[in-house]
């Protein structure tokens, strides 16, 4: 049996599934193998991080004043206002470790990760003219970005390998 979809980043049929699945039944404990064959336990859920959207306005004001060129960069993208608006974008700085070893703070789009009013991830991109790189808060649970979209839609679902893949199709069918 194949698994529902393949993830392109891993290449693995199994395991980005069930987050999919953790995602709508939070409280369902994933069995793990014990030492002992044929014997399963059952581990408690792991306490995540979470942020109240208050955190992100000083962030989301700073993109729509254009700060760093965040927002002409996702205009040259064709992501539109209304879209950074919806996705509740922000920008900031972030501390990355280049090639020569020394830290140097970048610019970069604070991208959250919502559930309901719960911010429950939030990666950083850096932009041009710096080279691309992602980094994320701590602590924070691994989840579908713009996965409150899939309640009380069809049954098909799109997923993208980048947040802004998945912007530009939200943008494209006016998030239907």
């Amino acid at each position: 049996d194949k698994e529902v979809y393949k993830c392109w980043a891993c290449t693995d049929y199994a395991g980005h599934l069930s987050q999919l699945f953790r995602h709508y039944e939070p409280s369902y404990q994933y069995p793990k193998a014990d030492s002992a064959p044929g014997r399963i336990k059952h581990e408690a859920p792991k306490q995540y991080r979470e942020l109240d959207l208050a955190w992100l306005e000083p962030f989301q004001r700073r993109m729509m004043a254009n700060e760093h060129g965040a927002l002409d960069y996702l205009k040259g993208r064709g992501i539109v206002p209304e879209t950074i608006v919806h996705f509740k974008l922000g920008v900031g700085v972030t501390g990355i470790i280049g090639g020569d070893g020394q830290k140097r703070e970048l610019p970069c789009i604070l991208i959250p990760y919502m559930q309901g009013d719960k911010i429950t991830l939030v990666k950083y991109r850096t932009f041009p003219p710096n080279e691309k790189a992602y980094r994320r808060i701590a602590g924070m649970k691994n989840s579908l970005f713009n996965s409150d979209s899939l309640q009380g839609h069809s049954d098909e679902a799109v997923l993208c390998e980048g947040e802004i893949d998945a912007m530009s199709i939200w943008q494209a069918t006016k998030g239907q």
